[in-house]
């Protein structure tokens, strides 16, 4: 038996916007998603833009 293995990579681009109707008096959001490498996948690149 053989076993082929092939590559696929994937781009992925993600962009939040908000609006309100009134501005905010104080707002605090963190959201911090990293990929995760394991025996299935490989993480090649990653970054966080501000």
């Amino acid at each position: 038996m053989t076993l082929i293995f092939s590559t696929m990579l994937y781009s992925i681009k993600h962009k939040t916007t908000y609006e309100f109707e009134e501005i905010p008096q104080s707002v605090i959001q963190r959201l911090h998603l990293s990929p995760l490498s394991n025996g299935n996948q490989k993480v090649i690149d990653w970054s966080i833009e501000d």
